[in-house]
């Protein structure tokens, strides 16, 4: 990206409150930009993850801690899923007098933040533990809907999201999570390398869960 355009991009950016569709729009209203939005997202989302980095003097493990994240819009609940590998902090005895840390792999849905599956493990997590929490969150299950009169109604609700967003994991993206998420119609779009920033919904809930279980364990 041309600088130039790489700046007005970024103004557009921060103006919009980092959300890259209403950016997208403009640029495109001015007829700056002819690519599409997720080719925006991750020009910006370098960009973002650069300066983020040469702000704090930090490596992206740290600079992660900074909760700078890209947004951008999704049309509906369970369009997009995140899904995440957490280090619960929390040690738990095995055999042999050995400890080893509790894990979590949770799925999250971008538009809502609701938690949608989840596997907790002794140890790092398999691809068998995350094919596990991606059936727990397609399985069909039973939500409350608040109707615009007020009322409430039980309804049973199941299925795939659009997308899936994952970093580079290697048990995200094993043979049997591709496989099993390419069977229920989902696209895998892995994000950039060190671009934490385009996982917002999954990273607040990482902070949380850490948030709360340091003082319990």
């Amino acid at each position: 990206m041309h600088p130039d355009l790489l700046d007005r991009a970024m103004e557009l950016l921060y103006s919009y409150a980092r959300d890259v569709a209403a950016t997208h729009r403009a640029l495109q209203a001015e007829g700056l930009y002819d690519l599409t939005v997720r080719r925006l997202r991750q020009q910006l989302t370098a960009e973002v993850d650069q300066l983020v980095r040469r702000a704090s003097g930090m490596d992206e493990h740290a600079a992660r801690k900074l909760g700078t994240y890209v947004s951008y819009q999704v049309p509906h609940r369970d369009f997009e899923w995140q899904i995440d590998l957490v280090d619960l902090c929390v040690e738990v005895e095995t055999d042999h007098d050995n400890t080893e840390h509790a894990w979590a792999t949770v799925v999250v849905d971008k538009r809502t933040g609701l938690t949608r599956g989840w596997c907790v493990t002794v140890g790092q997590p398999t691809a068998a533990s995350v094919a596990h929490a991606l059936v727990m969150a397609i399985q069909p299950r039973s939500e409350m809907l608040t109707h615009a009169d007020g009322s409430v109604t039980e309804v049973e609700v199941a299925g795939a999201p659009v997308v899936l967003r994952s970093d580079n994991g290697q048990q995200l993206l094993s043979d049997i999570v591709v496989g099993l998420m390419c069977e229920a119609g989902t696209v895998m779009d892995p994000a950039p390398l060190y671009a934490h920033t385009t996982q917002g919904a999954i990273e607040r809930w990482n902070r949380e869960a850490k948030r709360f279980s340091r003082p319990l364990f």
